[in-house]
């Protein structure tokens, strides 16, 4: 099986999760709309609170290689990365 066509049906099954993966070289990516990257200088948790979150399409690096061992394993990240959104975990 091409590398290209795996993705493509991970991607069909990730769909309702509204997460895909993309290859960008030889390496895998998730590409999701996330909440927004917190703030390391000076901000408390009462200040993100305060503040209009805006979630935005971002791009996850996962280290791992464009086959289909490296599918498996965005797929199964993907719907980790999921449940974590689901409940409101995600960091």
């Amino acid at each position: 099986m091409d590398i290209p066509k795996a993705i493509a049906q991970a991607n069909s099954r990730l769909k309702p999760l509204k997460i895909s993966i993309q290859q960008r070289g030889e390496r895998l990516n998730l590409q999701a709309t996330l909440p927004p990257k917190p703030k390391l200088s000076g901000s408390t948790s009462a200040d993100i609170e305060k503040a209009t979150i805006k979630w935005q399409q971002q791009r996850i690096g996962l280290g791992l290689r464009a086959n289909l061992e490296g599918i498996r394993l965005a797929e199964a990240k993907a719907r980790e990365i999921s449940g974590l959104l689901l409940q409101n975990a995600f960091d």
